[in-house]
């Protein structure tokens, strides 16, 4: 093989880890690659939120290494890699039968999976990528549609529906 065609069929480092990164985004779950030890190397941004959010997040990643829990699906990367997991927590609820009762759009379910996981406007917005007044927009015509006044009345009427 010419040093030419050797390069050529180097891995790119860069490349590989704008894919990795641009794959995690792609999961709708909190998503993590990390080591058996519990050390998180990349997350995605629903990860780096319910990272924020949760004190004892760490230790409960760790526990679930590296067989997985209720709370993570866990899953080796590669044999060449033995120590390294990709780590997926569990998907927020799904309050579907609401969401045709109340005919939201695809933008306003996500925002409301969102809050009913517990997110504030800011994280929402910045898993979403838009601003917290678009976020606070959306929630007043999500109460609005479902007849309640605010936050606390709306995560109340999804949880009872399921």
């Amino acid at each position: 093989m010419t040093p030419a065609l050797a390069r050529a069929n180097a891995p790119d480092p860069d490349v590989a880890h704008f894919a990795l990164v641009a794959a995690l985004d792609q999961i709708a779950s909190p998503a993590f690659i990390a080591r058996d030890d519990g050390a998180i190397r990349w997350a995605n941004l629903r990860g780096h939120a319910l990272r924020r959010e949760s004190l004892s997040f760490d230790d409960e990643l760790r526990a679930a290494l590296p067989s997985g829990s209720r709370a993570f699906r866990v899953m080796r990367l590669d044999a060449r890699a033995p120590r390294w997991f990709l780590v997926v927590g569990a998907a927020p609820p799904r309050p579907a039968p609401l969401l045709e009762r109340l005919s939201l759009t695809p933008r306003q379910q996500e925002v409301l999976a969102l809050v009913v996981d517990g997110a504030t406007n800011k994280t929402v917005a910045e898993l979403l990528k838009i601003s917290e007044r678009t976020v606070e927009v959306h929630l007043t015509a999500i109460y609005q549609r479902a007849g309640v006044e605010n936050r606390a009345s709306l995560v109340s009427l999804v949880l009872r529906a399921h």
